[in-house]
């Protein structure tokens, strides 16, 4: 028994898990993003959306101890929505996660082009996506050892470059703190949230968790906690130590940025560099397996058995690379993932509204805020999106 149970994830290995489905490697475009679009004022984003996610998870948390099957948005719908609105719900999370795929392919063509300019960003962006199509085709799987050395490739560069700037900080850098008024802050609410999405990863893993009713709460109000702490830091340090008016193309990779900030630092910055395209072909990776996963699962729901992974594989990897080529503005990026993944939350709390009575106290408050925080995040993606094809 007491084999079975060490088998099992802990409070400690699940935090980490989570922080490792939380930490991608989105958070490299949202500093330039945010100052580029509010100015320094984004940093009060961030305290509202690490507010806003804590909710959700907890919320989620509760979801998926009543549903612990396989499926989650679908199951969470479900109990009120019935089979359509399930559908409905998975069918937007799998075209958010598409779309963000999109825009990481492109990042991780930018940076490589500004390391090796033999080939132009957007053939390192196909070459790079059919690559990693073809080491899933081919059946190949990341080992243990991989996935940690692709999660040290994410978090070595955000410290490296977080320590590199705070050397380098000026406070009056802080100053015009809202140059563009009150409203991007609140617009840019649908950016900041890309970089956590996928803090509902543990949940699935529910069944292998220790005491999963106390364990997957606290795993994921540390992770989040963590992670937001990290990112707020990062963007921080960013914005003290570049001048605003560096920071006025959002797709400019970051590592040119400081490069030229830090000039006498060129060679660790390449290395973050190198860092940064290996976190993001991790994050690829995983997110093309989950996707092609959850596609495949998705259309048997409505009776079509003839789709297997790796035709589901196919076919996200050419909806990645449509994406990517189309859409060639990052907020545009930001404000059509947050506007197909943030329904789907929004869908999975109204089953605990419905129940709202048999919820535990301290949970009440906690939906509700979740609840409407994500309405306002849809609402906000849903104007800039409105606003950017006008």
């Amino acid at each position: 028994m007491q084999s079975h149970q060490s088998s099992r994830i802990n409070l400690t290995t699940a935090t980490i898990i989570n922080m490792n489905a939380v930490i991608g490697a989105g958070i490299f475009a949202l500093p330039v993003a945010l100052q580029s679009q509010v100015g320094p004022a984004g940093l009060l984003t961030y305290l509202f959306v690490v507010a806003t996610v804590w909710c959700l998870a907890r919320s989620f948390a509760y979801l998926a101890h009543q549903y612990p099957e396989s499926g989650s948005f679908y199951n969470y719908v479900y109990p009120w929505g019935g089979h359509i609105l399930g559908m409905f719900a998975t069918s937007c999370y799998l075209g958010g996660l598409t779309i963000a795929m999109g825009l990481l392919t492109r990042m991780v063509g930018s940076y490589c082009a500004s390391l090796f300019p033999m080939l132009s960003a957007s053939n390192w962006s196909t070459a790079l996506l059919i690559v990693l199509i073809a080491v899933h085709l081919s059946g190949a799987k990341m080992s243990t050892w991989g996935q940690r050395i692709l999660i040290c490739a994410t978090l070595i560069p955000l410290l490296c470059i977080t320590t590199l700037c705070l050397t380098q900080a000026h406070i009056s850098y802080l100053f015009p703190f809202m140059p563009y008024g009150i409203r991007p802050l609140f617009l840019a609410t649908k950016s900041v949230i890309f970089g956590f999405f996928g803090f509902e990863c543990i949940t699935a893993l529910s069944a292998q968790v220790v005491h999963p009713e106390v364990t997957i709460p606290r795993a994921l109000s540390y992770s989040i906690l963590l992670v937001g702490a990290l990112y707020f830091f990062f963007t921080a340090s960013i914005i003290l130590a570049i001048p605003a008016d560096q920071m006025t193309n959002s797709m400019q990779p970051l590592t040119e940025l400081l490069m030229h900030q830090f000039p006498q630092h060129t060679w660790l910055l390449r290395a973050v560099a190198v860092s940064i395209i290996s976190a993001i072909l991790g994050t690829l990776h995983a997110m093309l397996w989950a996707a092609s996963a959850l596609l495949t699962t998705t259309v048997r729901r409505v009776g079509v058995k003839w789709l297997h992974e790796k035709q589901a594989l196919l076919m996200i990897g050419a909806a990645i690379g449509i994406a990517a080529y189309t859409i060639t503005s990052i907020d545009l990026f930001f404000s059509i993932t947050a506007l197909l993944v943030v329904p789907a939350y929004i869908l999975s709390l109204i089953t605990l509204l419905v129940q709202f009575r048999l919820l535990p106290h301290k949970l009440k408050w906690i939906a509700v805020i979740g609840f409407f925080a994500a309405l306002f995040i849809a609402y906000c993606a849903l104007y800039s999106l409105i606003m950017a094809l006008a």
